[in-house]
Order: structure tokens, then sequence, then C-alpha cells
């Protein structure tokens, strides 16, 4: 009962460890895209006569500026998924730990039992064969009929 509730704590964990990393992962995909369009953002605006476009460019700016807010806060939701990540990631160390634990100790009980079992098994065999023995050599015959069954 006990190994197969670690064990179901230890599957949890993994569970939790694969959802957050899902999320990290779809974070990391919206900082990309935010550093690639803010790449594209720095080339100035152009007029088709080649002139300064003072508007244009304010606009640029601004929409620079907004993109680099909001690639602020996108960096620091994924460092609160990689904080989270690695948290959930040290439950799961610990799950499989206790697992582990658990398991060895299943393991030395069962060990020892087959022992004291076969040491149980070698004393009555010892016993038979001494009364056996006993009996053949009161009985009045020799030691080598004990043996021969």
């Amino acid at each position: 009962a006990a190994s197969r509730q670690r064990e179901r704590q230890e599957q949890a964990a993994q569970l939790a460890v694969l959802r957050v990393m899902r999320r990290r992962q779809t974070e990391v995909t919206e900082v990309e895209r935010l550093h690639r369009q803010l790449s594209l953002a720095v080339v100035a605006p152009a007029r088709a006569d080649g002139r300064f476009d003072g508007e244009a460019r304010l606009s640029q700016l601004l929409f620079m500026d907004r993109g680099r807010l909001q690639l602020l806060r996108q960096q620091q939701v994924l460092a609160q998924w990689e904080a989270e990540l690695s948290r959930l990631a040290a439950l799961l160390r610990q799950a499989s730990a206790r697992k582990k634990a658990l398991e060895r100790l299943h393991e030395r009980r069962r060990a020892e039992y087959d022992l004291d079992a076969q040491r149980r098994q070698d004393r009555e065999a010892d016993e038979m064969v001494t009364l056996r023995f006993g009996r053949s050599t009161h009985g009045g015959g020799n030691r080598d009929d004990a043996f021969a069954g």
C-alpha cells in the first residue's frame, strides 16, 4: 500500500513537471516571437521620396517601447515558470528517492524473509535426519540404515 502511494506521488510529480515544461515552452516561444518582432522594428521607416518621416518614426519608437515592455513582462512570466519547474523537479527527485528507498527496504525485508525461510528448512531437514539417525541406532540397526531411506 505504501509503495503504491509512493508510486502515485511520483507519477503525479512527473505529470506536474510535464505540464509546466509545456507551459514554459509556450512562454519561450512567445519570448522568441517578441524578440523577432522587435528586431524587425529597428529599421527606420522611409518615405517613398527618401525623406525622413517623423510621424512614422515616432510610431515606430512607440511600438518598440511597448514591445520591449511586453518582452520584459513575458520574460518575467517565463522566469516564474522556470522557478516552478525547478520546484517541481525537486519534488519529483524527492518522490523518486522515497520510492526507491521504500523499494530497497522491501527488497531487504524480502531477502531477510527468504534467508529465515531457508534457515527454517535447514533446521527441519537437520531434525529429520537426526530423528532418523537416532531411531536407526537405538533400534539395533547400523548407521548405514539411517541413510537408506
